[in-house]
C-alpha cells in the first residue's frame, strides 16, 4: 500500500512541478527540498534516531547526496522542458540503472532476464528520445536521461547504506541536508 501511495504522490509532485510554470528548475528543487527537510527532521525526531554516521560511510552518503541532487534537478528540468509523459519515462530508467550500478559497485549478480530488461528499457528510452540531428530538443531529453541514471546511482548508494545498517531516516535526511546547500547558491543566479 505504501509503495502505491509513494508512486501516486511522486506522480502528483511531477504534475505540480509542471504546473508551477516558468520558475527555474533549481528553485523548484530547492523549495521541494526545504519542505522535505522539515518532513525528514520530523521523522528523525519522532523515530528518536540520531543524525550520525560512521566515518567510512561518509563517501557513500556524499555520493548519494550528489547523485540524488543531480537526479532531482535533472528530472525537474526535463519535466519543465518536455511533455510530462516523456520526462516521466526517462526518470523511470532509475531502477534499470540500479541493476547496472549494483553489478559494477556492489558485485551483485545479474540474471539474463535482467540484462534483457535493461537492454529493452534503454532501447525504449531511445525511442522516446528519438536521437537524430533533426531533433532540436535533444538537450532536455539527455538531461532527463541523466536524471534517471543519477537517481539509479543514488538508489544504489541507499542499498549499500542499508546493507551497512544505516537507519532509513538518516539516509533520507542526509540527501536533503546535502541537497539544500547545493541548490541554494545556484538559486541566487536563477532567482526571478
Amino acid at each position: 500500500m505504501y509503495i502505491l501511495l509513494s508512486g501516486f504522490f511522486f506522480a502528483v509532485m511531477m504534475v505540480f512541478v509542471k504546473l508551477a510554470g516558468p520558475l527555474p528548475s533549481m528553485q523548484k528543487a530547492l523549495f521541494r527540498n526545504i519542505i522535505a527537510l522539515v518532513a525528514a527532521l520530523m521523522i528523525l525526531r519522532r523515530s528518536k534516531t540520531r543524525f550520525t554516521w560512521k566515518r567510512e560511510d561518509f563517501p557513500i552518503l556524499l555520493l548519494r547526496g550528489l547523485a540524488g541532487t543531480i537526479g532531482l534537478v535533472a528530472n525537474f528540468y526535463a519535466v519543465d522542458h518536455l511533455i510530462l509523459s516523456d520526462a516521466t519515462i526517462l526518470n523511470k530508467l532509475a531502477p534499470f540503472s540500479v541493476i547496472i550500478f549494483s553489478r559494477i559497485f556492489l558485485k551483485e549478480k545479474i540474471t539474463p532476464i535482467q540484462i534483457l530488461l535493461v537492454f529493452g528499457a534503454f532501447l525504449g528510452a531511445s525511442l522516446v528520445v528519438k536521437p537524430s540531428f533533426s531533433n532540436t530538443d535533444l538537450f532536455p531529453y539527455l538531461i532527463g536521461l541523466l536524471g534517471g541514471i543519477s537517481a539509479g546511482a543514488a538508489y544504489t548508494c541507499i542499498r549499500e547504506l542499508g546493507n551497512r545498517k544505516m537507519p532509513a531516516p538518516v539516509i533520507v535526511a542526509h540527501l536533503i541536508r546535502a541537497s539544500v546547500p547545493t541548490t541554494s547558491p545556484l538559486c541566487i543566479f536563477t532567482f526571478g
